[in-house]
């Protein structure tokens, strides 16, 4: 489960993103669509409403995108922190080897 967390991390962020590029969609289309607010008493203009179908819909894009690009960079960190761990983990198995071979070459020369 916790293994390539990289890999489904930017999974994540792509349904992150798109789901909320739907979302943010449908509530502008049902501000646009609606005659009468949510709230008791309150009646917007369609002028009104087209101005917050339209707020809604370019943050809500906006938004889900900073999301999904956050969630993804997390993914990118981690897959790279995972090859750094490697490449350096074989770089001290071969300065252990180096070191083994000159410390066997000096001990020759005495």
């Amino acid at each position: 489960m916790y293994k390539h967390s990289g890999k489904k991390l930017k999974a994540v962020a792509y349904v992150l993103a798109g789901l909320g590029a739907v979302i943010s969609v449908a509530l502008a289309l049902a501000l646009v669509m609606t005659r009468d607010a949510a709230i008791p008493g309150v009646t917007l203009s369609a002028s009104t409403r087209l101005v917050l179908a339209v707020a809604v819909f370019v943050l809500g894009l906006f938004l889900s995108w900073v999301c999904g690009l956050a969630v993804f960079g997390y993914g990118e960190l981690i897959e790279k922190s995972k090859e750094s761990e490697y490449m350096l983990t074989r770089i001290a198995a071969h300065s252990k080897e180096i070191i083994e071979y000159i410390s066997r070459d000096n001990k020759a020369d005495d």
